[in-house]
Order: C-alpha cells, then sequence, then structure tokens
C-alpha cells in the first residue's frame, strides 16, 4: 500500500486541467498515485435523490479524509476558494491524526517570488500550510517529500487505509 494524496486545486480552465494533467504524470512517474477530483468521475443521474453539490462534497470529502498528504497548486491570482477549504478541512484533520503527514503547496508565479508576508497569499491559508508543511516552486522537493513522509508512515505503520 502507498501513500495517498489527494491533489487540491483549481480544476476550471485548460490550462489548470492541463496543469493538473502534467503534474499528475509526473507524480506517476516518480511511483505516486494522487487522487484528482477531475479524474474521478462521478453519474448525478445514478443518484437523483442527491444533489450534484451533494456528490461533488462526498467523493472529495472521502478522498481528504483518506489522504496523507495534501498536495495543493496555489497558483492563481489568489486562491481557489474551493481548495483553500481543502486545505482547511485537511489541516483540521491532521492536527490529531498523525497519519497525516503534511501539506506540499506548489506556487512558481514569479511575483511570489520576491518575499514578503506571503505576496498573494491569505495568510491564515499560509499559515495553515507552513504549520504542517512548506510551499515550493520545485516540483522535484514536493516529490522527494512525498516519497520521504512515505518511508516515515511505512517505518511507523501508520499508512492509512482505504475507508
Amino acid at each position: 500500500m502507498g501513500i495517498k494524496i489527494y491533489f487540491a486545486g483549481p480544476l476550471f480552465t485548460t490550462y489548470e486541467r492541463d496543469w493538473i494533467t502534467q503534474t499528475a504524470k509526473a507524480l506517476r512517474g516518480a511511483g505516486i498515485d494522487p487522487f484528482i477530483p477531475i479524474e474521478n468521475e462521478f453519474h448525478p443521474e445514478d443518484y437523483p435523490e442527491l444533489s450534484r453539490q451533494k456528490l461533488c462534497f462526498d467523493k472529495d470529502f472521502s478522498g481528504i479524509h483518506s489522504a496523507n498528504v495534501l498536495f495543493v497548486n496555489l497558483n492563481g491570482y489568489e486562491v481557489d476558494d474551493g481548495t483553500s477549504t481543502e486545505i482547511g478541512v485537511f489541516y483540521a484533520l491532521a492536527k490529531s491524526d498523525p497519519a497525516r503527514k503534511g501539506i506540499i503547496a506548489y506556487h512558481d508565479d514569479w511575483r511570489a517570488q520576491s518575499g514578503g508576508d506571503g505576496k498573494g497569499l491569505n495568510l491564515f491559508v499560509r499559515g495553515c500550510i507552513e504549520d504542517i508543511g512548506f510551499i515550493t516552486s520545485n516540483l522535484d522537493e514536493a516529490i522527494a517529500q512525498i516519497s520521504q513522509w512515505q518511508d516515515e508512515l511505512a517505518a511507523d505503520g501508520l499508512l492509512v487505509e482505504d475507508k
């Protein structure tokens, strides 16, 4: 059983979906298989008693709840509101469960690279991330950290079981 990653981030534009596809390919090439909401389709017609919102929430919450690590795309004008919620939910789970190793946030917007108090990033969101993880603009660094966390979880017998 491998480490479980929930891949959070905006997925509404062609650019965002292409970035997710390319990044997922790199993660999978490193032996990491992330849960990606847009890859896990659901069929609302199979559940006429439930709203599309409820189906989406249930599917995504289940993915977050079963994850050891949250991998986040922070690129964009500001952090996507759904992504912010996913960060908060995972952060709360991680504070009481040692099987939730942390949050790795990818942010390569050069405007944020010049220092300061989180240029372009909400300070509360940044605080959640940096309390249990880090922000990087280097995918190889993210992959190395995920691999290290997987080794730690395996050594401690804490890899999250399917739920």
